[in-house]
């Protein structure tokens, strides 16, 4: 892994700067759910995933390009009234 600086804001949530614009947002829940963590590069949320002590969930990868293209291919193929919209 790479050498990163952890920054404490309160006990429930912390921050890995990697430098270079990449960081992770940690924020700690309640119970056993551990914690949701952000991850951050190019300062553009890449995914986000919970982690606990038993495992981790699947990251969820967000391509905001790929869905405006889809919501704009979307609209040119809908009704004159939402084309004016646009």
């Amino acid at each position: 892994m790479k050498d990163y600086k952890r920054t404490d804001i309160n006990k429930n949530l912390w921050v890995c700067d990697y430098g270079n614009g990449t960081f992770e947002i940690f924020i700690r829940a309640c119970g056993p759910t551990g914690a949701y963590v952000y991850r951050y590069e190019k300062e553009r949320l890449k995914w986000c995933q919970r982690r606990s002590y038993g495992g981790a969930s699947t990251p969820k990868y967000y391509n905001f390009l790929n869905q405006i293209i889809n919501l704009i291919g979307f609209y040119k193929n809908a009704s004159p009234i939402c084309q004016n919209n646009l």
